[in-house]
């Protein structure tokens, strides 16, 4: 009797008492208030990438939009909808902060949620405690924006809070409404998740087609499919056409539905970004074979340690004495947490591929064999099938090179996750259904993981602790490295102060190549449409951007080195028309130099900040 009782609470198909779930929530909030402390205002780069999080929203309330004065990769709503908290709150760099922490704490409900619905309540306690550790705070290399805290782009967070929102619908269980409504609202959903990114397009997409898939296997919810699929094709519409009609408010029709479309059709549109050197880097696709090799070697590896932790469970539950049973159990825990320290858990993801196919193979094969049983898979399979549809659509745009630093914050999160509670579920704890053996199993993999979790939440830490100098004032400061470390940030802090006491307020600031986020702490406008003018933006301009310089010629700029060059495909921003060099001659020529930091900003291996003031006509 204890035996099987045991085995329902490692499973999660026992009721937890009260006390449980409240140490549950307990420990997520306390890991998620400890990070989040240590590390407070220490989440983004004051130059690369994090500025038009905060410009473009400031910019909205000034009466300027997408698509007429902005060129924006992503769609419109996480814009529009700082715009509104800036509106409400004030427009800061805080406001931004409250909001998204708010929106992570919605983020590891709907997490947990999901997660105990496939796995059971002990796995996803595990697993939402994984991602917070892993992915919630993470800052693995020198410049980080790769946070739910501060990202480099909110489309990344409240897409995955809707996608989260949305596996919370579709898993829900047997509806009580007609199919043909179901479709409606599930449209709706993956209408939603287009307006951020377009990873959650295509994961919301997988995930409306599974629904779709899923309508036509289940004989007692039966709906023509091409009416299922038309009800879903009007829930997308209706959200299109709402964010369309909005957007008319200050755009012409065609334009506010390509606003509306954007995360849909970018990738298309903006084929040269696309396909640009350092897009193809985030892939993978830069280095193929070499990636290729890394991922399927170290996937097999993972998949080999698991098997052969599985077949020793199997042999240690056949053995008879109890007491030799417990201590070999024991020593798989010690064992696991050697391991922890022999492996670089950076690295992890380069598994998940591999782990997930597995995971799925082994799923859809209990599927088939539930449903030859009782006519359909249950509800549990169900939702572990979206959990690894969604995980592996993520990861879709880092296929070849999966990573959980950078962009794999949101890509590679719900892979992480899902793949956690899965082996905790029993992907290798299922070895044995003897109690003792299986507690071992259990108890060996948590050490495993939490191990790996500790061993990057401290890498982390290092860098959170480097950083020390203020940024900026009031409701907008940051914490970032000092000038032993890197002596960028407090050049940053000198233009901004440079620029607030001896420029006009309505004048006009551009940065080159990037860092709007000067133009917001010193509040001056930006005079181009384009955000940055890094070469793959550039091409995304549609016109020749040193004549739009002539037309609306900036009062100041700032040239100012831009770390990770080689990641963007090139060694030295101006050296040809590609990467430039007809904005640093419009600079020179109609510019002239007040004031300096460091070196020549451009030069390889030279880092540098220039503050330009435009010539007075004679």
């Amino acid at each position: 009797m204890r035996n099987s009782i045991s085995l329902k609470l490692m499973t999660g198909k026992a009721y937890w008492p009260t006390a449980a779930r409240i140490a549950s929530v307990v420990a997520v909030a306390g890991l998620g208030a400890w990070l989040g402390w240590e590390t407070w205002l220490r989440w983004n780069d004051p130059q690369i990438d994090f500025g038009r999080e905060l410009y473009l929203p400031w910019r909205v309330l000034a009466g300027e939009h997408l698509g007429r004065d902005y060129l924006h990769p992503y769609g419109p709503l996480s814009v529009y909808l700082n715009a509104g908290l800036f509106a409400l709150f004030g427009a800061s760099t805080r406001t931004l902060v409250v909001a998204n922490l708010a929106l992570f704490t919605l983020l590891c409900l709907n997490l947990h949620t999901v997660l105990r619905r496939g796995f059971g309540f002990l796995s996803a306690t595990i697993a939402t405690l994984f991602a917070v550790a892993v992915f919630g705070f993470a800052h693995y290399a020198g410049i980080n924006n790769y946070t739910y805290a501060l990202p480099y782009s909110h489309e990344a967070t409240h897409g995955m809070v809707l996608l989260l929102g949305f596996l919370v619908w579709l898993g829900k269980g047997p509806p009580t409404v007609a199919p043909g409504q179901d479709a409606l609202v599930c449209g709706v959903w993956v209408g939603l998740c287009s307006l951020t990114k377009s990873e959650y397009v295509l994961t919301a997409g997988v995930l409306g087609l599974a629904w779709l898939i899923r309508t036509q296997l289940q004989a007692s919810r039966s709906i023509h499919w091409w009416r299922a699929a038309g009800a879903q094709v009007l829930g997308f519409a209706a959200v299109m056409a709402l964010a369309t009609a909005a957007a008319c408010t200050a755009l012409p029709p065609r334009e506010a539905l390509k606003l509306a479309m954007n995360a849909l059709v970018a990738p298309l549109l903006l084929a040269d970004y696309s396909q640009s050197a350092h897009v193809l880097r985030f892939l993978g696709a830069d280095n193929l074979a070499f990636n290729l090799q890394f991922v399927g070697r170290n996937g097999v590896m993972v998949l080999v340690v698991l098997l052969l932790v599985f077949l020793t469970g199997r042999g240690v539950a056949a053995i008879g004495n109890r007491g030799v049973r417990g201590i070999l159990a024991g020593t798989l825990a010690v064992g696991a947490w050697w391991s922890t320290s022999q492996v670089n858990w950076l690295f992890c993801a380069s598994a998940f591929p591999a782990l997930l196919a597995t995971a799925l193979g082994i799923l859809v094969w209990q599927m088939r064999a539930t449903r030859r049983q009782s006519g359909q898979p249950n509800q549990r399979q169900w939702n572990q099938l979206l959990l690894f549809l969604a995980g592996g659509a993520m990861l879709a745009r880092m296929a070849f090179d999966p990573t959980v630093s950078h962009y794999g914050f949101f890509q590679a999160m719900l892979a992480g996750t899902a793949l956690c509670a899965w082996v905790t579920c029993g992907g290798v704890t299922c070895a044995a259904t003897d109690r003792i053996v299986r507690v071992g199993m259990l108890a060996a993999v948590v050490i495993f993981i939490g191990g790996g979790a500790a061993q990057l939440v401290e890498r982390s830490r290092r860098f959170y602790q480097a950083k020390q100098t203020s940024i900026g004032e009031g409701a907008d400061r940051i914490l970032s490295y000092g000038p032993a470390d890197y002596p960028l940030p407090q050049w940053w802090e000198q233009a901004r102060q440079f620029i607030s006491a001896n420029t006009p307020a309505n004048s006009t600031l551009l940065v080159v190549p990037e860092g709007l986020s000067l133009n917001f702490w010193t509040r001056r406008r930006h005079p181009l449409r384009i955000a940055d003018l890094l070469p793959a933006t550039l091409r995304l301009n549609g016109a020749d951007v040193a004549t739009e310089l002539a037309a609306r010629p900036p009062d100041t700029v700032v040239l100012v080195s831009r770390p990770n060059l080689e990641e963007l495909g090139f060694a030295r921003y101006g050296a040809d028309p590609a990467t430039g060099k007809a904005i640093v001659d419009w600079v020179v020529a109609n510019c002239e130099k007040v004031a300096q930091a460091g070196g020549d900003p451009f030069a390889p291996g030279s880092m540098g900040l220039e503050i330009y003031q435009r010539k007075a006509r004679p």
